[in-house]
């Protein structure tokens, strides 16, 4: 996918080797920037919030939309960013290839609704600096943050386990949709979700064509003959997005 190629060389490192990220102070002596990209108003709002309580001094500009993040990015310094995964439209799949186009120095906290199993391998593959479902608890969250904010890849150990797997085993998948590449996975959830060729290439900016070449290679890695068969797989391996029940974002 082409991003843009606007880039920021001059982007001072988060924070000075050996500082606490609680002195929320950059190499530049400029303030800590947090970019929050989630469009769950609810949860992205209590998020905001314990996180401000972390760091006060910090400045945390939410972004509820994929576009409207990557225009904050563009546009702004950010020493961290935070994203859902399960993004309206265009999802953090695409966000992550988009920072990593424009600032590829920017650390990138996944923070998400969506299962660990189906997300953090392909996340940390493309660029993230860490991953954490929203159902880690705070100490986990703010240990994340911190970690990151001092250079480093924040890995859980169940994290570190996955990755340790996939680097021993390359030519093994535990399941199929593993095989898929990124897009490929993206598109296939899309097609489970009930979307049409046409809908999935207006959402991703793609022409029906391309859409449709996606979508007979799935069928041909899978050894599936309609979308009948991958509806019926997506529910039995769990591989729709998570439904967002509670509130409305």
């Amino acid at each position: 996918m082409a991003g843009s190629t606007h880039k920021n060389p001059n982007r001072p490192p988060a924070l000075l080797k050996g500082a606490s990220p609680a002195d929320e102070q950059t190499a530049s002596g400029s303030a800590l920037r947090m970019l929050f990209v989630d469009d769950h108003l609810v949860v992205r709002m209590a998020l905001m919030q314990l996180i401000s309580k972390a760091f006060p001094a910090a400045e945390i500009v939410p972004a509820s939309t994929y576009a409207e993040g990557v225009d904050l990015l563009m546009k702004g310094e950010w020493q961290i960013a935070i994203l859902e995964m399960s993004l309206k439209g265009r999802d953090g799949l695409d966000f992550l290839l988009q920072a990593r186009g424009i600032d590829r120095r920017l650390p990138v906290l996944v923070l998400t609704i969506e299962r660990e199993d189906q997300f953090a391998i392909r996340a940390m593959k493309l660029g993230a600096a860490g991953f954490l479902p929203k159902t880690c608890t705070w100490d986990e969250l703010r240990g994340a943050i911190e970690t990151i904010l001092r250079g480093e890849k924040f890995i859980s150990p169940w994290l570190a386990q996955r990755l340790a797997h996939h680097v021993g085993d390359r030519d093994q998948v535990e399941n199929p949709h593993d095989a898929l590449s990124d897009r490929e996975f993206q598109v296939l959830r899309m097609l489970a979700a009930g979307k049409t060729v046409k809908e999935i290439g207006a959402e991703l900016l793609l022409s029906v064509k391309t859409i449709s070449t996606y979508r007979t290679r799935i069928l041909e890695k899978m050894k599936f003959k309609s979308n009948s068969d991958i509806v019926s797989y997506c529910a039995t391996h769990d591989v729709f997005s998570m439904r967002r029940q509670a509130v409305a974002g």
